[in-house]
């Protein structure tokens, strides 16, 4: 049997991973340009980023639960899942914000191109081909599972599903960028 400090020790390493790894280096930099392209509004991402932070609270109470002459392994059970459930939320958070990004890049973009054509009579017909294109991959990514209650092997799967997801979308946020600039370049 594990001892009290080891099942604490494990839960709060969890969750200084979860911030290093799933918030500092993934979700940080995609809310962030979420949240002044909505103009600092609260949305899906910011609930997201809140449910995530109650889960951390949740596992950090359990592992101060544990009691002082064993550690349970239900209390540890629990602490993981919740700091699992945390991380779901921190990448479901990262999938809103990249798909809110996308969206409003395509829109920006579509505006760039009716002006451009508009204004210098250039033919863009290409670059609104492209543009199509890559909307349909964004409309093809479908949002993530929802998980309501699941042991820690689902929570952990749809977390990395939702991953997967969300770095499909920051390709094509990526492909967007790129084809912005590409019709700069062709402008001037």
């Amino acid at each position: 049997m594990a001892r009290v400090s080891d099942g604490k020790t494990q839960i709060l390493d969890r969750i200084a991973l979860a911030y290093a790894k799933d918030y500092r280096r993934s979700f940080k930099r995609s809310f962030k340009l979420y949240f002044r392209l909505t103009k600092h509004q609260a949305g899906p991402a910011t609930d997201e980023l809140r449910n995530a932070f109650d889960h951390f609270a949740n596992a950090t109470t359990t592992a101060n639960e544990i009691p002082v002459s064993r550690a349970t392994k239900r209390l540890l059970k629990r602490g993981l899942l919740d700091v699992e459930r945390g991380r779901r939320h921190i990448a479901t958070g990262d999938f809103h914000s990249v798909r809110f990004y996308v969206t409003a890049r395509v829109k920006f973009t579509a505006r760039f191109i009716d002006k451009v054509e508009r204004d210098v009579s250039m033919d863009l017909d290409e670059e609104r081909k492209r543009l199509r294109e890559i909307n349909q991959r964004a409309q093809d990514v479908k949002d993530p599972p929802v998980i309501r209650y699941g042991n820690i092997d689902r929570v952990i799967k749809a977390t990395n599903d939702t991953y997967s997801r969300a770095a499909e979308l920051k390709s094509i946020a990526n492909d967007l960028d790129q084809l912005y600039r590409d019709m700069r370049a062709d402008w001037r």
